[in-house]
């Protein structure tokens, strides 16, 4: 169990990284920019975050 929740907060780190990083590529107030992706990619973020996780690549994706 303490594994599990260990990788939902890397996780959680790692989608946070890429919305900073996503943010910061658009310009433009943070605020509103982490608002817009928290209303419409939390899924895509989660589901793309466990895949970069798992493969520990997550760092090309900031990267692109």
């Amino acid at each position: 169990v303490k594994q599990a929740a260990q990788r939902q907060s890397t996780i959680a780190e790692v989608a946070q990284a890429m919305k900073t990083e996503v943010c910061a590529r658009l310009g433009g107030s943070q605020s509103l920019c982490n608002m817009w992706v928290d209303t419409y990619l939390p899924e895509v973020m989660r589901s793309l975050a466990a895949k970069i996780v798992s493969s520990n690549d997550w760092w090309k994706i900031c990267a692109i």
